[in-house]
């Protein structure tokens, strides 16, 4: 075989291992390991810590907080310029509680952690919050397909505290309860999975 046929053959083989690699991990993503809200434990110093990106981690994030009764809540990576006023807009149009009553939760117990840039970030900035307010155990609250690659780099940041996944289901990925999905048929889906995979696999080394 000649050489230049060598590296074709590899590149192939490569490339199907990835794509075979994809699909198992779009498989995985809503069969990710994350247990029924009442499967976890209940402790008194069960805090909440939602990793910004997509939609809907946010709200799902404050709705855990208040069916829990958690004791505190962390907004990793908002952003310069995000205040409590704005999170007080995107939560108050899912709940039917006063105004009054969700800003003062918010005063309370929610912390927004402006200095996060990407996910490892999200673990470091957390693990400081988590040591301030000597907490045992978080729940992590992000998207599906973001969960494996952030429970990663919890897991890693934090091995002596307990991290339990709550992912946000993203409609836009097209999953069905089972976990399939037809994802090559749709260039956003494709994009999606292929660029989180890709980061999923390089944090293992890096």
């Amino acid at each position: 075989m000649r050489y230049g046929n060598k590296i074709l053959f590899f590149v192939v083989v490569l490339t199907g291992f990835f794509i075979a690699g994809m699909q198992q991990f779009a498989h995985q993503i809503r069969l990710a390991a994350a247990p029924a809200i009442d499967a976890i434990p209940s402790e008194d110093d069960m805090a909440i810590v939602v990793v910004t990106g997509s939609g809907g981690r946010i709200e799902a994030g404050f709705n855990l907080m208040l069916s829990l009764d958690a004791k505190r809540m962390l907004i990793s990576g908002i952003g310069d310029g995000v205040s409590k006023d704005d999170i007080l807009g995107i939560v108050r149009t899912h709940h039917a509680l006063k105004e009054a009553t969700l800003k003062s939760r918010l005063d309370c117990c929610v912390d927004l952690g402006a200095l996060a840039r990407n996910t490892r970030g999200n673990a470091n900035e957390a693990v400081a919050w988590i040591d301030q307010h000597q907490l045992s155990s978080i729940i992590l609250v992000t998207s599906d397909f973001h969960m494996p690659r952030t429970l990663m780099e919890f897991r890693r940041a934090m091995p002596a505290h307990d991290t339990y996944p709550y992912p946000v289901a993203t409609r836009g990925l097209g999953l069905d309860a089972g976990g399939q999905t037809e994802w090559w048929k749709s260039g956003a889906r494709l994009f999606t999975i292929s660029r989180e995979y890709s980061k999923y696999l390089a944090s293992f080394i890096a």
